[in-house]
């Protein structure tokens, strides 16, 4: 799970994109940190694909990836 210390740095969002998935090997839209469905995280940049795996995903479950935090230029 992604934390922060300083309250200031993170701005709450409500935009429809945090609610998206994105299925491995799609291309994600924005920059920023991204959590597959079993919690693990990775940072991407818009228009990278999105990985078809990683290390400790448990086999059978598939690997889609949410948006949890955007990078400010990119933020929806």
């Amino acid at each position: 799970m992604a934390i922060y210390k300083h309250v200031g740095v993170l701005r709450k969002s409500d935009a429809a994109d945090f609610d998206r998935y994105w299925a491995s090997p799609a291309r994600v839209e924005y920059s920023g940190i991204y959590q597959c469905e079993c919690r693990h995280e990775t940072t991407l940049r818009g228009g990278e694909p999105a990985p078809l795996s990683h290390r400790g995903h448990p086999p059978g479950m598939p690997v889609t990836w949410r948006l949890v935090v955007a990078c400010w230029e990119a933020a929806p």
